[in-house]
């Protein structure tokens, strides 16, 4: 009777302590309802059975124990979130390209090419109705300054837009690998507690919010290792395994066939494989970079080349003053 009694009490003892992890456990949900990044965890118990023995009568049970405390995390819905986050950046910030390009052309406005053009063309027109006059000729030669004025002071504008996002390319690049090693280090702490036999699902969590963070500059894959670390590619290229990142750098080179001395911008791993960027911030940068600025400024370009090529043309078919 004495046994029975000692065995009720211990079923008891490992109730209550059980009992209380799950209460710590709850109150640790609700201290974290508004960290960012942190994900409900539940406790899960079990009934302990006792070994069959020969001869002996098998008690009911042993009480209850800790099985585990599981992260209320979806792996698949979380790759889906960092695609979309992804996808967003990407369009965030070349819609933050475009807003600075009509901000510089000022379309339409007072001071856009639109009305230098017209007052350029109706200065023409004074001209063909009053060709001997020498304040219709004075007004008209003003225009045309103040239109290839206006368009350089673009042209330069966008020159300046173009480097700014140079600068904040390096800066995001910069951004990654900083992330990236923090994952890394992560990486290390996680499989140091899983060869102890435990884990820890904070340390988990911190390391999915930098797998979010990461996801807002490059399209990523990652990859869940055994040993419970990850590892992830960044464009297509390895930038971190284990306990160990591969640092990304940011180049600019000459055009191929580029007759107007344009920069090509691009993102190279540490063994200089180019990156195939094709989401996130990075890439709404390159794209502003190799492709937004550089088609407008063509534009610029054509305009005032054409405009000059077709008024020279007409002009030389026309007669001076002095016949």
């Amino acid at each position: 009777m004495s046994s029975s009694t000692f065995g009720s009490f211990e079923i008891g003892r490992r109730a209550i302590h059980a009992q209380q992890k799950g209460v710590q456990v709850t109150g640790q949900n609700i201290a974290n309802a508004n960290t960012e990044g942190y994900s409900r965890q539940v406790v899960h118990m079990k009934a302990l059975v006792p070994p069959a023995v020969p001869g002996v009568v098998t008690p009911p049970g042993y009480g209850v124990d800790i099985s585990d405390i599981e992260r209320m995390k979806s792996e698949f819905y979380g790759e889906q979130i960092r695609k979309a986050i992804t996808a967003q950046h990407y369009w965030d910030r070349l819609g933050q390209t475009m807003d600075g390009i009509e901000s510089i052309f000022q379309e339409p406005g007072e001071n856009s090419i639109n009305i230098y053009l017209n007052e350029f063309f109706d200065a023409w027109q004074e001209i063909s109705v009053n060709p001997e006059s020498y304040a219709a000729r004075i007004s008209l030669r003003e225009q045309a300054v103040s239109l290839t004025g206006l368009v350089r002071d673009i042209y330069g504008r966008l020159d300046e837009f173009k480097h700014d996002v140079e600068k904040e390319l390096e800066t995001a690049v910069k951004q990654v690998n900083s992330i990236a090693e923090e994952i890394a280090e992560l990486n290390e702490k996680i499989t140091y507690l899983g060869a102890l036999g435990k884990k820890s699902n904070e340390l988990l969590d911190e390391r999915d919010l930098c797998l979010q963070k990461l996801s807002e500059f490059v399209n990523i894959r990652v990859i869940e290792r055994a040993n419970g670390s990850v590892e992830v590619l960044a464009g297509g290229r390895l930038l971190l395994h284990d306990d160990r990142s591969f640092p990304l750098e940011m180049k600019t080179i000459s055009g191929d066939n580029d007759e107007t001395g344009q920069l090509v911008a691009s993102v190279t791993n540490s063994l200089g494989a180019e990156l195939a960027v094709e989401g996130g911030a990075l890439a709404g940068m390159l794209e502003s970079y190799n492709e937004v600025l550089p088609y407008y400024q063509g534009g610029l370009n054509d305009l005032v080349s054409t405009l000059v090529e077709k008024v020279n043309e007409i002009h030389r078919q026309g007669y001076g003053l002095d016949g």
